[in-house]
């Protein structure tokens, strides 16, 4: 089912900080890249074909062309999720290895465990710029900020086996 996530036209996206929300919910998809950071608990992401299990530190690419869904959190389950627009990630995902950023549904698996160092700063910048809706400009500028940081320290991250 194509979602659409009704982002404000000023907005490059969105960023916010979710936890167990207590009924099920539909397999989706939506135009905009996202990005999913487990900061406590545990769950299950059903994604196509694939079944991923996820804890606190997985770090979750989602592509706009794959159908998902977060099912059997746990009660204490928490995590960051990140949107951004299409014409935005074309704009910013200019280095070679951010290029996979810009496909619909690359080819691999896209979930890696950070580190808990990684874990506690991106966090700490989640909050900062969450905190900043009221300022446009500077929420874009640090949504561009957020996607491309949690891709650095995605790639120097290790494989989230796939259950």
């Amino acid at each position: 089912m194509r979602e659409n996530l009704h982002l404000p036209a000023s907005w490059d996206g969105n960023l916010w900080h979710g936890g167990h929300i207590g009924r099920p919910r539909a397999r989706h998809r939506h135009a905009e890249l996202e990005f999913n950071l487990v900061t406590r608990g545990a769950g299950t992401y059903l994604l196509a074909n694939r079944k991923y299990r996820i804890r606190r530190g997985d770090l979750l690419w989602l592509f706009p062309a794959q159908e998902h869904v977060l099912v059997g959190e746990t009660l204490d389950f928490e995590m960051w999720i990140g949107v951004l627009k299409p014409e935005v990630v074309r704009r910013i995902a200019v280095e070679p290895g951010a290029s996979v950023l810009r496909e619909n549904n690359p080819v691999g698996d896209y979930c890696r465990r950070l580190g808990l160092s990684s874990l506690a700063w991106l966090n700490e910048l989640f909050a900062e710029i969450s905190g900043g809706r009221d300022h446009r400009g500077l929420f874009n500028a640090g949504l561009a900020y957020a996607f491309l940081t949690a891709w650095r320290h995605f790639e120097q991250a290790t494989d989230v086996p796939v259950g």
